[in-house]
Parts: structure tokens; sequence; C-alpha cells
């Protein structure tokens, strides 16, 4: 007995290559057609217009023309705004990613989802914000990248976190010139409150004086009429002459020498001063210091020059943005699916007709 005769079976598990690169070739349009049509399904897959967008716009400073809006407001010294802080406070919001999360929540998030707080946060997470690289020219601003739905949804969330940060920047620059004028106001409310009790103890300290002086001349008058003097004791030439004032008597020479007419002359006028304040020295300082604090308009000057800026109106912009300057790019690789189209539908196509030929032996045994 032949070895064919005893495995008969072993003639059917012999490959012929010729028969099957015959059977390939007689269903070639079966893997042409198969991989033609999955090629159709991935390229109507790659040109659905509602893939996932990713968004990409840069933040820019505002324009001088605008900056200089806040020169008189500058001037002032309570507040100084310019274009590199103003695109600094509003990167610093966006760092903190709470208007991110709110534009999210207003815009892009269904209300009845599951978790639509979740949603907004994982947008927040997700979106990127690069910082300029100083050693690359192409990338010399703050840039946010996202992705949405569509090109509408990045528009609109956009849009939104850009009136969110506005807002939050003008606010805070609100609160900081209010605090500015109120700590100025206080400052200047103290500042008189210690001249006027500065001008009323000079007062004082001139009452004390005064009344010391007049207790010693009564005294040094007295002493001269018990010695029956009532011109000066000195000679002509002396320390007293005729024409001598009293406060020209030296410290070692008794005051009561120059005779109680003199000294009770003197006693008189000093009661007679009708405005003592012309004889505190010290005044005239304490109430130019009064008069220039009371006249001080620097903080209604301000407020008018606030008022004239954007931070006083619904116009205020931190930053440069235009929504027609936000890029958009496709999240998906349309050549990667067209060739993994091309492989799959060749792969399917080699399938079938495997399938086929495999089918039409069967029934031909």
């Amino acid at each position: 007995m032949s070895q064919s005769d005893q495995n008969p079976q072993s003639q059917y598990d012999e490959i012929d290559l010729g028969d099957l690169l015959v059977s390939l070739w007689d269903g070639k349009w079966i893997v042409i057609g198969v991989t033609f049509l999955a090629l159709i399904l991935g390229l109507a897959y790659a040109l659905i217009p509602n893939h996932p967008k990713s968004a990409s716009v840069e933040l820019f400073q505002i324009s001088n023309t605008e900056q200089n809006e806040y020169v008189p407001l500058n001037q002032t010294e309570y507040i100084n705004v310019t274009r590199g802080r103003l695109l600094n406070d509003f990167v610093g919001e966006l760092q903190l990613r709470d208007i991110i999360v709110e534009a999210a929540y207003e815009v892009l998030v269904d209300p009845s989802s599951q978790d639509p707080e979740g949603a907004a946060v994982g947008f927040a997470n997700a979106l990127k914000l690069t910082a300029p690289d100083p050693e690359d020219t192409t990338k010399n601003n703050w840039r946010l990248t996202f992705n949405a739905a569509t090109e509408d949804d990045a528009i609109a969330v956009m849009t939104r976190i850009v009136e969110l940060g506005n807002k939050r920047v003008q606010s805070s620059y609100m609160q900081l010139f209010e605090q500015q004028l109120l700590f100025d106001e206080q400052s200047r409310r103290i500042q008189l409150e210690d001249l006027r009790e500065d001008r009323e103890n000079a007062i004082a300290d001139y009452d004390k004086r005064l009344q010391a002086r007049l207790a010693f001349l009564e005294e040094q008058a007295a002493l001269a009429r018990s010695q029956n003097l009532e011109q000066s004791a000195l000679l002509e030439g002396n320390t007293f002459g005729r024409n001598a004032t009293v406060t020209q008597i030296q410290a070692d020479v008794p005051y009561y020498f120059a005779g109680y007419v003199a000294i009770e002359k003197e006693i008189e006028m000093m009661r007679s001063r009708e405005n003592k304040e012309n004889y505190i020295a010290q005044l005239a300082e304490i109430d130019k210091n009064i008069r220039e604090l009371e006249q001080n308009r620097s903080i209604e000057r301000a407020k008018v020059a606030f008022a004239a800026t954007p931070l006083a109106t619904d116009q205020f912009s931190a930053v440069n943005f235009d929504s027609r300057d936000i890029q958009f790019s496709h999240t998906i690789r349309r050549n990667l699916i067209l060739v993994g189209s091309l492989m799959f539908g060749g792969f399917l196509g080699l399938m079938a007709l495997i399938m086929r030929n495999a089918l039409k032996n069967r029934k031909s045994a």
C-alpha cells in the first residue's frame, strides 16, 4: 500500500500556491470592492464636520491708544494701569481656572447631565495655558489651547472666558483704587487731627508761659515799688538805658532794676493782647499744613480721572481679544484614518475571499 493510500486526507492538507494565486486573482474584485468600501467609510468619517475641534488663541496686550486712556489716572499716583500689568492680571485669573470652570458650565455643559460640575472642571483642567517662550519669536504671547465639539462652541466659551476675566480684573482694580482712596482719606484725617491737636497744645503752652511770665513780672514790679525804683536804676550805656526794653535785661541783673513803670507797662501790654495767636511762632507752620490738607483736591481729581477711564465703563478690556483670531484644527488624524481604512478593508476583503473559497470547495466536495 502506497503512502498516499495510507493517508488520503493529506492530499487536502497540502497548499497549492498556484491554485491560491488563481483564486486570489479570480476574487480580486471582492478584495478591491471591500477595500474601496472601507476607504469610503473611513473618508466619510474623517470628513464628518462635527468632530471635536482643537482651538488655539493668543492673548495680546491692549493697544497703546487704549493704554493712553489711563495716563491721567496714572498721574494721580493712586493706581498704575499699564498694558503689561493688565495682561498679567488677566493671566493670573486664568491660572486660578475659576473663570474657565464657570464659562464651561455656562456654555458647554448640559445642566441636566449626570455631573455637569465635574464636566466643567474637566474642561478647565484639560485647557492648556502656554507661557511665552523668550527664545522663540513666534511664541512671544500667552496661548490658550482647548478642545470643543464645534467651532461655535469654542468661540462661545472663549468669549465667555474673556468676559469673566475682564470682569474679575476690573473688579480687582476698582477695589484697589477704592482702598487707596480710603487709605488716603484716613491718613489725611489723622494728619488733620494731629495738626489741630498740635495747634491746641501750642496755644495751651502759650497760655501757661504767659501766666508764668505775668506772675514773674508782677513780682518784679512789687519789688521795684518796694525799692521805690520808678525808672531803671542803671546808668546810660550800661545794661539798661533810658530807651532799653525790659527784655534786654541780662540774667545776672535783678529784673526789678528796670523800674516798676516799665514792668507794669509790659504787664499791661501782655494782658491787652487781643489775638494771642499772633505771638505763637509755630502756629504759622501748623496753620499752613492744615490749610494744605484741607485744600488738597487729589482725591476728587483721582475720582474724576478714574471715571474717564474704561475701568468705570462696560467697555473695559484687560486683553486684546477678537474671536476671529481663534485658530482651529482637527483633533483626528485624517491620513491615519485613511491608511487604517485601506488596511482594514484589504484584510476584510481577504477574509471574505477565503470564506467564499472555503464554502465553494465544501460544496464541490
